[in-house]
């Protein structure tokens, strides 16, 4: 059996597959393993050989601990220790297991040279049978991993996590994210439209330094763009630009003059797009557009706006206003942005931050540190008529919540749940020869606004 895990390993290694694999192959070897070296240290009956045997399994525990309790793209949203090693009250858990298996190291080489065999206390009658360091190990792991599970529960509600999703499964909702992704099937019909007749309501009357071609020719995210999504400490991405997200330039000017590539399917000659970086020197760059009409119902789920470029932390805010004629600033808001950048993505306000009674927004943006890697450029964007993806699909064929935005996090897997073809989860059935719609690419938020995709 060790000829056969050795063999097994030498030939993963030439494996070229995904290191989640991997993992999953070693789960059975590691079984295999532990169960050998239980039986194995049963017979061990030298005191110097068993502090030995305590030593390499805390040893294990260290670099067990010593990693991050991550998990598959949506998977981590909410998990503790998500982005970094587990620590309690200050104090590395991996810490503690280092100092035991240095200590334990130590004492069986005392024991060894001295001879002195120390008195241990007889736990055997005591402890159940199954009660052998690596199980006692392992079990601690498989508890923390089941505890900051369930702890994701509470730490996201009333948005996503799995946890979340196979509660509802075993109550009969076998949905998982499609009952939390909102997806647009026109990106255009969200552009909001401005008040009055300013010539160029994107910027106002207040512009400074924004054109509508100000934006870098290519837009392509680092791999470590994107923000710490759900406070885990991970930070880590390898974006794509999918959507349209990358840039590009058109063959002939948009509405407002811009050559600028949208994305999302936003349509130039509908969709008017500003920017802040300019050829050259850069200067310090301000705009206060004209006020936009909010729909007459009010914002219902998220109000969005297109952006790319890097800037910082309320450099781009929207200003809410109320009243019919003469509008009144009631409020403002910095919309959440979780990247990557300098990528375009949606900015976005979950409802309940838009002030109460608000009628109105407008965008200002300040760039007060220029440079060619800082400025912003936006469009006007408010999605009213996003659904759930459960009720755009169809409920009698498979289907998967594909969200493209996150795709590139997980080795392009985009964070997928996949329906069962007798689920119903909503949506009509289509005839046998139509494929089920799917939204336009990158379109896809969360209701409760805290991820959304690029």
């Amino acid at each position: 059996m060790v000829a056969a895990i050795g063999v097994s390993l030498l030939v993963m290694a030439f494996n070229p597959t995904k290191w989640t694999h991997h993992f999953g192959a070693f789960a059975t070897l590691g079984a295999m393993v532990a169960a050998i070296a239980v039986v194995g240290l049963t017979g061990i009956r030298r005191p110097q050989f068993r502090l030995l045997a305590l030593a390499a399994v805390a040893g294990c525990a260290t670099l067990a601990f010593e990693s991050t309790n991550g998990w598959f793209y949506p998977g981590n949203f909410g998990i503790p220790w998500g982005g970094a090693a587990p620590t309690v009250a200050g104090i590395a858990v991996a810490t503690v297991f280092g100092a035991a298996t240095v200590v334990l190291l130590v004492a069986a080489l005392v024991v060894h040279v001295t001879g002195w065999t120390p008195k241990l206390p007889d736990l055997s009658g005591r402890l159940p049978g199954f009660a052998t360091p690596i199980t006692l190990v392992a079990t601690l792991i498989i508890a923390m991993i089941g505890a900051t599970n369930a702890a994701s529960i509470m730490v996201q509600r009333p948005a996503y996590s799995y946890g979340q999703q196979n509660l509802r499964s075993l109550t009969g909702n076998p949905c998982g994210m499609a009952d939390e992704v909102l997806a647009e099937r026109d990106a255009n019909a969200g552009v909001l439209t401005p008040i009055g007749n300013a010539p160029d309501p994107l910027v106002g009357a207040e512009n400074a330094n924004f054109t509508p071609n100000g934006i870098a020719g290519s837009l392509t995210s680092s791999s470590r763009g994107a923000a710490d999504l759900v406070r885990t400490g991970d930070a880590d991405n390898t974006p794509s630009n999918t959507g349209g997200t990358g840039g590009g330039t058109l063959n002939a000017p948009g509405v407002n003059g811009s050559t600028a590539a949208l994305p999302f399917g936003l349509d130039p000659a509908r969709v008017p797009m500003v920017g802040s970086r300019q050829t050259g020197t850069q200067r310090s760059a301000k705009a206060v557009s004209s006020w936009y009409a909010l729909p007459v119902d009010g914002v219902r789920q998220l109000l969005t706006i297109s952006v790319a470029g890097r800037f910082g932390a309320g450099d781009l805010r929207l200003e809410f206003g109320a009243g019919s004629g003469t509008i009144t600033p009631n409020g403002a808001v910095t919309p959440i942005d979780i990247g990557p950048a300098p990528a375009w993505r949606n900015l976005r306000v979950p409802a309940e931050q838009v002030p109460r009674g608000a009628t109105a927004v407008r965008v200002v943006a300040t760039i007060t540190a220029p440079s060619e890697n800082t400025w912003v450029a936006y469009t006007p964007r408010a999605p009213r008529s996003s659904r759930r993806c459960r009720s755009c699909w169809a409920a009698t064929r498979p289907w998967s919540t594909g969200v493209p935005g996150s795709a590139s996090r997980a080795s392009g897997n985009g964070g997928r749940t996949a329906a069962s073809p007798s689920s119903h989860c909503g949506g009509s059935s289509p005839s046998a020869t139509s494929p089920p719609p799917r939204p336009p690419p990158g379109r896809a938020v969360t209701r409760a606004g805290r991820w959304v995709g690029r």
